[in-house]
C-alpha cells in the first residue's frame, strides 16, 4: 500500500488525486426476515446503503421479501491522498425498513479498496458474498446473500467495464436455493478484551488503548478504563 500510494505521489507532485468507485448491487438473496412481530409477515424491506469515509448513499427500499434483485449502480468520486483511499474500506449495509425506530441493519459486506484496486482490471468481478452482522453474537452467521461488482478506477485511466446482465427471471426452486459463495478473502473478527494485569505505570493511571490493524492497512482503537 506505501509503495502504490508513493507511487501515486512521485507521478502527480503529491497533489489531490481523483477516483472513481464503482458498486454494483445485483442481487439479494434468503436475506433473514425482519418482520418478525405477532402480526409480522415474516418477510423484510430491505435497503442498500454505500458507506466509504464521508460518503454515505442509500438506494429505495422494496417491500415484503427475501429475494429481489436491486440492479442499482452505487457512483462515488474520491478527490484526496491516494494513501487515504487505500487505506480505507467500502462497505455494502443492507437494513431493513420501518415506519417507526430506526432501521436495523440485517447485514453487511465491507472490503478494503486496496484489495479491489489491486485485482485484475482494478475491480472484483460479480459473485455473491455473505451478509454478517459484527455486532451480532455469532457475527460469521450469514445473514442472507448479496451479489456485488467492485470497481476503482483512477486518474486517466480506462474505466474497467464487466459484460453483466442482472438475472431478472428465476424460477421458483432457484429463488429459494442459497448460493454458491466464491472464495473473496474476506472474514469477520470480532475480539473481546476480558482483562489486563500488571500494566506498566507509565499507562498514566486513566487507560489504554487496544489497536488493532486490518489486512487493508485501516487501524481501530478501542478505549479501556482502568479500574
Amino acid at each position: 500500500m506505501n509503495e502504490l500510494s508513493g507511487e501515486y505521489r512521485e507521478t502527480f507532485d503529491g497533489k489531490n488525486c481523483k477516483f472513481d468507485i464503482r458498486v454494483h448491487v445485483i442481487e439479494l438473496r434468503n436475506i433473514i426476515g425482519k418482520n418478525d412481530g405477532a402480526l409480522g409477515s415474516g418477510l423484510s424491506n430491505p435497503y442498500i446503503k454505500m458507506k466509504h469515509l464521508d460518503f454515505e448513499k442509500d438506494t429505495k427500499s422494496q417491500s415484503d421479501c427475501l429475494n429481489t434483485v436491486f440492479d442499482w449502480v452505487f457512483l462515488r468520486q474520491f478527490n484526496g491522498q491516494p494513501y487515504d483511499l487505500f487505506q480505507s474500506s467500502i462497505t455494502i449495509a443492507v437494513h431493513h425498513h420501518q415506519l417507526i425506530g430506526s432501521d436495523p441493519l440485517i447485514g453487511q459486506v465491507t472490503v478494503g479498496a486496496t484489495d479491489v484496486y489491486m485485482s485484475a482490471g482494478h475491480m472484483l468481478p460479480a459473485q455473491w458474498y455473505p451478509l454478517v452482522d459484527p455486532e451480532s453474537d455469532e457475527p460469521a452467521e450469514p445473514q442472507g446473500y448479496i451479489k456485488l461488482q467492485f470497481a476503482i478506477n483512477g486518474q486517466n485511466e480506462k474505466a474497467s467495464v464487466e459484460e453483466l446482465r442482472a438475472p431478472f427471471e428465476y424460477g421458483r426452486t432457484e429463488m429459494l436455493l442459497s448460493p454458491r459463495i466464491q472464495a473473496t478473502g474476506l472474514y469477520v473478527l470480532k475480539a473481546k478484551i476480558y482483562l489486563a494485569k500488571d500494566l506498566p505505570s507509565s499507562m498514566g493511571g486513566w487507560g489504554f488503548f487496544m489497536r488493532l490493524r486490518t489486512q487493508a492497512g485501516k487501524f481501530h482503537f478501542a478505549w479501556c478504563i482502568l479500574l
